[in-house]
């Protein structure tokens, strides 16, 4: 799992070599996905009941 702080820093690496106005993201709905996409449980825990409003993560 690579948490957002060393996906930032990958980002910053790629950034450093990318040609010219190249980007890491696109949209901050990219850099939303790919948080909530590290998560093991996301909207829902293991027994179907709605967490998107509480879950630490």
């Amino acid at each position: 799992m690579v948490h957002l702080g060393g996906y930032l820093l990958l980002g910053e690496q790629y950034k450093k070599k990318a040609p010219g106005k190249s980007a890491w993201l696109d949209s901050v709905g990219s850099l939303y996905s790919v948080m909530i996409g590290q998560e093991k449980e996301r909207y829902y825990d293991a027994v179907r009941k709605l967490i998107c409003g509480d879950n630490p993560a």
